[in-house]
């Protein structure tokens, strides 16, 4: 714990092996890092709390993950550049607590919660050409994201997307498709809210709520 990691590039080439695992570690700092695997998850953190990412480049290319956070909270993630063309490029999964901000983010999605509560995005650019911007699923509650752009150029899929999932809150953002839905809430989705945005859809609906989404 409480380690420094900085201006350094970290690369691998190994199915499944990440190129930086942060594992049950608290309160590091990694700043001005390049990771990349075409094969893997380009940072990995795990039962990790308390650590801060800055100013750093994730990549990958692959059914992994750019950036994976499991049952990890409290991380701090800015300016940082995820990309994944074949997979996510953010992914949070049972964790809390973790903010991304002034970041961007390109993948499918760019960004999803799945099992995660109160996270935060903001002042951030998450782009999908063919999938979610953003993604809400699995129980991902009270999470938010503010000041943002989430943008896709994907016909079957929204830019927003929330499922099975509630009190989730998007604000001051603007959000845009070129070929499908700006927003779906759907599966119960419930008490979320989308406020103070811009949505655009040009070819097809601005937001479609459905499938017993309630409250």
């Amino acid at each position: 714990d409480k380690n420094v990691v900085q201006d350094s590039t970290f690369t691998s080439a190994g199915a499944g092996v990440q190129a930086i695992v942060v594992n049950a570690a608290s309160d590091n700092i990694l700043r001005r890092l390049y990771a990349r695997n075409p094969a893997a998850d380009a940072i990995y953190l795990v039962n990790a709390a308390r650590n801060q990412i800055e100013r750093s480049t994730f990549t990958t290319n692959s059914g992994y993950r750019a950036v994976y956070s499991y049952n990890s909270s409290s991380n701090t993630y800015d300016v940082i550049l995820a990309s994944n063309p074949s997979g996510a490029a953010v992914l949070f999964y049972a964790g809390r607590n973790n903010t991304v901000s002034l970041s961007t983010m390109a993948g499918s999605p760019a960004f999803n919660a799945s099992d995660s509560d109160s996270n935060t995005v903001t002042g951030s650019y998450l782009w999908s050409a063919a999938f979610f911007a953003a993604q809400f699923d699995t129980t991902a509650d009270n999470n938010a994201i503010r000041l943002s752009t989430m943008a896709s150029g994907a016909g079957g899929y929204a830019a927003l997307y929330i499922t099975n999932s509630s009190s989730n809150a998007v604000s001051g953002s603007y959000v845009f498709n070129s070929a499908g839905p700006g927003a779906h809430l759907t599966n119960g989705a419930s008490s979320n809210t989308i406020a103070s945005s811009y949505i655009s859809a040009p070819a097809n609906y601005g937001v479609i709520i459905n499938v017993n989404a309630g409250g």
